[in-house]
């Protein structure tokens, strides 16, 4: 197995990558930590991830979304993301906080 040859990967948290977390749902975030143990993100150095929606442009969402299609950890990213609602950033393709109209 290509992991016992290349020995651990780093554990990252999400605080330390600078996500908004504005809800404490231990839970759902304890699954995605452990997915991150694991594989990493591919949003991971990606300033745009946690960036204003404001500042991004059509393509950059575009391109956003489609690096969430194939993310690794997209599936405990985004139940962490509906479960947290954090204040800000794109989550599993959907960019946070959400409209009035999605939170309801």
């Amino acid at each position: 197995m290509v992991l016992n040859q290349i020995g651990p990967l780093p554990t990252l948290d999400l605080v330390d990558l600078g996500v908004p977390v504005t809800r404490d749902r231990p839970r759902e975030y304890a699954v995605l930590q452990r997915a991150l143990d694991v594989h990493q993100g591919l949003c991971v150095g990606d300033a745009r991830f946690t960036a204003e929606p404001e500042t991004l442009t059509t393509t950059d969402a575009q391109d956003m979304r489609r690096m969430c299609l194939t993310c690794p950890v997209a599936v405990p990213c985004g139940t962490y993301a509906a479960a947290a609602l954090p204040s800000a950033g794109m989550w599993a393709g959907t960019q946070y906080p959400l409209e009035e109209s999605e939170n309801a």
